[in-house]
């Protein structure tokens, strides 16, 4: 730029596109929202089906990203857990705290039968302090 010189628009080379040199509300990039963890019953994805007796072992849920999540960043944490499972008497809107099952949901597993389902609704705090609420459904199998 020579002193005295009218000025135009000012563009600038970012990642090969000719860009006005203006600035973009959040630093002209988005970030995209993180996606909603998925719930495994040891090594089962939400939607399948849990032999019973790997169910009647457990200690409780994970969440973590799916194998095609590129990116490597902290396990989302587990803050309360609502349980349903279906054909058991008494067994819904079972609440626990954290990720481990309590006495009270352990009782209700063991009642568990083939056939029956089990919903988990979790609440999550999520590695960039957001939290949610993701739920899955898995088929108890034998």
């Amino acid at each position: 730029h020579r002193p005295g010189a009218p000025r135009g628009p000012q563009l600038h080379e970012e990642h090969g596109d000719r860009l006005p040199d203006r600035r973009r509300p959040g630093g002209g990039r988005r970030a995209r929202p993180l996606p909603d963890p998925k719930i495994y019953l040891g090594t089962i994805e939400a939607g399948r089906g849990i032999p019973i007796n790997d169910l009647k072992g457990m200690k409780g849920p994970s969440v973590r990203y799916g194998p095609d999540f590129a990116f490597h960043m902290k396990t989302p944490t587990i803050t309360k857990q609502t349980i349903d499972i279906t054909k058991v008497n008494g067994a819904t809107d079972i609440e626990n705290r954290g990720q481990q099952w309590g006495a009270e949901v352990m009782s209700y597993i063991q009642k568990a039968k083939p056939g029956c389902k089990i919903t988990l609704s979790i609440d999550v705090n999520m590695p960039d302090g957001t939290k949610r609420n993701i739920s899955s459904t898995f088929r108890i199998t034998r």
